[in-house]
């Protein structure tokens, strides 16, 4: 009887303890889920609610970049900068390719005479050749299907390249220039191009005309 008596005024006085709480704190206790994995809405929502921006090393934000970074088709006739080319076609070299293969090249091109007849290749589209700096971006099969056979052939060394061309034109961008994806082209008339230059498996996968934006 005196044992139940004890856990009696236990429990009184534990209640009496809650009750003393203030209404905000009952609030903030009570709306804490019962279980925070990684999977739960509620934890999710508190993870991202207030999400630190991404900053390159410069302290740019990456969402600024991503924000930036649209078509441009008209620009300055000024140069790029050496440098700042040098950093476009590093960070597309950066690019996570399968199995670090690599089954890509580019064909950087400045010359009047080659950008011209990209525009031809380009089923006519002008900005390509008024850009001051056109880059090539190529698929190379054979170096992805020597480790994953024809899928590495027909899909792998495609995504190598389009991953290439997103990093350089996203470092473009950061640099204060601009670009834009030329996919529409004669594939057969950019390789006759750069028949010289190129494997015979080489496939072109995309234009990136690169220059300060004249918009």
């Amino acid at each position: 009887m005196k044992a139940c008596y004890k856990e009696i005024l236990l429990l009184a006085f534990v209640f009496l303890l809650l009750a003393a709480r203030s209404p905000g704190q009952a609030r903030a206790a009570s709306a804490a889920p019962a279980v925070a994995h990684a999977g739960h809405p509620a934890a999710i929502a508190e993870k991202t609610s207030n999400p630190e921006p991404a900053r390159g090393e410069d302290g740019t934000e990456m969402n600024e970049i991503f924000k930036k970074r649209h078509c441009v088709r008209s620009f300055q006739t000024k140069d790029v900068p050496r440098e700042d080319l040098r950093a476009i076609l590093q960070a597309a070299n950066s690019a996570p390719s399968a199995g670090g293969l690599k089954a890509r090249e580019i064909i950087v091109v400045t010359d009047a005479a080659t950008r011209a007849r990209l525009v031809e290749a380009a089923l006519g589209q002008e900005f390509v050749g008024h850009a001051p700096v056109v880059l090539v971006f190529w698929a190379v099969p054979s170096r992805s299907a020597h480790k994953y056979g024809e899928r590495g052939r027909t899909l792998y060394a495609v995504q190598d390249a389009t991953i290439a061309a997103s990093f350089a034109w996203l470092q473009a961008v950061a640099l204060g220039l601009g670009g834009c994806w030329v996919g529409a082209f004669d594939e057969n008339a950019v390789t006759e191009i750069f028949r010289s230059q190129i494997g015979k498996d080489w496939r072109p996968i995309a234009l990136l005309p690169i220059g300060y934006s004249a918009e």
